[in-house]
């Protein structure tokens, strides 16, 4: 494929997603759903990711939501990390969504389509052309039936602009013109976007004649909809043709068009390409006179050469400092992430706490009351079975919350969960602990429940005889140790599935206690390693 990309302006880029990627496509959703969207909506128009993130996770841990919510919760997760440009999140929460999509009994290849759609528009995106291509070939086959004409419209556009990368000019036009005929129907304010890349198509088949054309059509639905960030993309969709072209006057006048337009970003910026393009217009009108004055030519090429290297100085300066705002950027943003995920594990923690008091306290007591009420020639199997009753709800009390965890510690709770396995499992665990209480007593909840699920796993899935668990407190980190001698598994495979929730568990909690989480696996068995920092 053709490396060749011209890049959307980022603003037309935001604007077509916040039209796409608004939290799923036409469908009947649940009112919570729909309150939901409406709220996120503006809060990401008002650039308040950090509280719509909140508002979606809160959403997403309730225990009241149905597949068809929580498929819509992943949507609007990767909607809203879309507006900040983490294409990982955004992907990773399709992902999700498709996950919940496959549990959806009516409709469910709708679902599937519409994350598929959403996909591949995202790798477009990022120039991941191949995949999205993967993708938009696969909904084709089935010529779109559960998209609407809208999708349908936006997909031939992906497929003409890969056409025009491949130098297939004929192909692309053809598909332009069907995306065009199906987008006049359902959505023509957004027809600009797609005569703005025919612009630079009939550019690369030096058909002047149309780029005008194009300009005017794309100028003209701008204006019908009174859409200026279109009319600025298309003006410079002309400059950055006409440049491609080598007609650096024409490219100057479509720049003075654009920049008339441009009242968003920052007029300094600009001036910087002004200033070049004027460079690059004397220079091609000094080469023409080349043969009338050798001495003149010789002096401005000098003084060319130095503004040229003031201009790539200045460029270097601009780039290294964008490069360090998205670094503080990325930087945040991961610290917010962590922030939330501590905060979601924490509440989760509360929650988990009150319910297994009110097992104990509640449930458990009537369990009591009953049994002591019982008449006395009441059977002994009657009283045996309540016995039991009030065993298996200590049991599913102790698991939503250690007994006492706060007043033995990690290290106490800990040999109790190997005392707890060794007597209902066939199975072998021991523990090796060198702890001396480095950690709060938040963070050792959430390492207890690492411990917890992993060796929850081991037990369901591993077929191991024995496995160890080891503490070991150093200067500087704490390293926690849990293998077995099971049967192993693909990690990578299995963390891409749908069946690694336990895993993630494991390296999102661990990230929460700043930690890092690292899984080993082969047929001899299992090790899941966890560091964490220790600050004295």
């Amino acid at each position: 494929m053709n490396k060749r990309f011209q890049k959307l302006p980022a603003y037309l880029l935001m604007l077509a997603w916040s039209i796409l990627l608004t939290c799923g496509l036409l469908r009947a959703k649940s009112p919570q759903v729909t309150q939901l969207e409406t709220e996120i909506e503006a809060l990401n128009k008002d650039a308040e990711y950090e509280t719509s993130l909140r508002k979606i996770l809160e959403f997403l841990s309730s225990n009241h939501i149905s597949d068809e919510d929580a498929y819509y919760g992943n949507l609007c997760l990767s909607s809203t990390y879309k507006y900040i440009s983490d294409y990982d999140n955004v992907l990773l929460y399709l992902d999700q969504a498709e996950v919940f999509a496959k549990k959806i009994v009516t409709n469910r290849q709708y679902y599937l389509d519409d994350v598929a759609y959403q996909k591949a528009l995202a790798l477009f995106d990022i120039q991941h052309y191949y995949e999205a291509q993967v993708l938009m070939e696969d909904l084709a086959k089935n010529n779109y039936e559960n998209l609407d004409m809208r999708a349908q419209a936006m997909l031939l556009m992906q497929e003409a602009y890969l056409s025009y990368l491949n130098k297939n000019h004929e192909q692309s036009e053809r598909q332009y013109d069907l995306a065009i005929a199906k987008m006049r129907i359902t959505s023509p304010c957004d027809l600009p976007i797609v005569y703005g890349k025919k612009i630079a198509l009939f550019g690369a088949m030096g058909d002047e004649r149309r780029m005008r054309e194009a300009y005017t059509q794309a100028f003209q639905n701008a204006d019908s909809c009174q859409i200026s960030k279109y009319n600025l993309y298309a003006a410079e969709m002309m400059r950055n043709t006409y440049e491609s072209m080598g007609n650096y006057q024409k490219a100057f006048r479509y720049f003075t068009v654009y920049d008339s337009l441009n009242t968003i970003y920052n007029a300094d910026g600009f001036k910087v390409k002004l200033q070049e393009l004027e460079v690059q217009f004397e220079t091609q009108k000094k080469e023409q006179a080349i043969d009338l004055n050798e001495k003149t030519i010789t002096s401005n090429r000098r003084l060319i050469a130095l503004l040229i290297s003031a201009i790539i100085a200045l460029v270097l300066i601009i780039a290294l400092y964008i490069t360090l705002q998205l670094r503080r950027k990325s930087e945040k943003e991961r610290r917010q992430s962590q922030l939330f995920t501590a905060q979601l594990l924490n509440n989760i923690e509360i929650e988990r706490k009150r319910i297994a008091s009110d097992l104990h306290d509640s449930v458990n007591n009537e369990l009591l009351l009953v049994k002591s009420g019982l008449r006395k020639d009441a059977p002994e199997e009657t009283a045996s079975k309540i016995d039991g009753l009030m065993n298996h709800v200590r049991a599913i009390s102790r698991n939503l919350h250690p007994v006492l965890f706060e007043d033995l510690g990690l290290q106490d709770s800990i040999e109790q969960l190997v005392e707890r396995v060794q007597e209902h499992n066939r199975f072998l665990l021991n523990a090796e602990i060198d702890y001396q209480n480095c950690l709060n007593s938040a963070d050792e909840l959430q390492l207890y429940r690492i411990i917890q699920e992993a060796v929850s796993n081991i037990i369901k899935y591993s077929n191991a005889k024995a496995a160890i668990i080891t503490l070991n407190e150093q200067k500087e980190k704490l390293v926690i140790a849990i293998k077995d001698n099971g049967q192993g598994f693909q990690v990578a495979e299995t963390l891409n599935s749908n069946a690694s929730f336990g895993l993630h568990n494991i390296i999102e909690r661990s990230k929460a206690i700043h930690g890092k989480a690292t899984i080993a696996s082969s047929a001899n068995g299992t090790s899941i390693t966890i560091e964490i920092p220790i600050k004295r």
